[in-house]
């Protein structure tokens, strides 16, 4: 991988990290090593909303906003610093935020795609832009982190963020 792919790859991944845990969601790892057999330039795992407890559909659809705001803080990362960069590896984030509107359908929404359904991903994805923003010191050192070790553990990055709020 060139060095600016891996930089771009670094801050997309940083993007989703960092709102995870400003969310207060749970990672378990993340990379930037790529997997052709796999289809990812870097990689961010963390537990899908069945993986988090809520007691309620209010509590459901709270989570998986968020889950969705974790999806665009990526490639919203990525477009702060190279606003001309190729979106083809944003695909697989839209895919995401899509499947999870799905769970939650917004008020008054008549079908998938629907202008409803776009402006409650519009919503979203703004607030994605806000959080990436509001913590770029935050996305700019897991980004480093992640140039420099290619992989980390969840726990690591939960570190890692924990320790410039100390």
């Amino acid at each position: 991988m060139d060095k600016t792919l891996e930089r771009n790859t670094a801050i997309h991944e940083a993007g989703h990290v960092v709102a995870l845990y400003h969310l207060g969601l749970s990672m378990i790892r993340a990379t930037i090593v790529p997997s052709e057999e796999d289809d990812y330039w870097g990689l961010v795992i963390h537990p899908n909303y069945g993986g988090y407890e809520y007691r309620n559909k209010r509590q459901k659809a709270a989570i998986i906003r968020d889950l969705i705001v974790v999806c665009y803080a990526g490639p919203e990362a990525e477009r702060l610093i190279a606003p001309q960069c190729d979106q083809a590896g944003w695909e697989h984030d839209e895919d995401n935020a899509w499947d999870f509107l799905r769970e939650i359908p917004p008020r008054n929404c008549r079908h998938v795609g629907d202008v409803t359904f776009w402006s409650a991903l519009d919503r979203l994805r703004r607030r994605a832009r806000r959080l990436v923003l509001e913590h770029w010191s935050d996305v700019k050192r897991v980004a480093e982190a992640l140039e420099a070790e290619k992989t980390l553990t969840g726990d690591q990055l939960w570190a890692l963020l924990k320790e410039e709020q100390a």
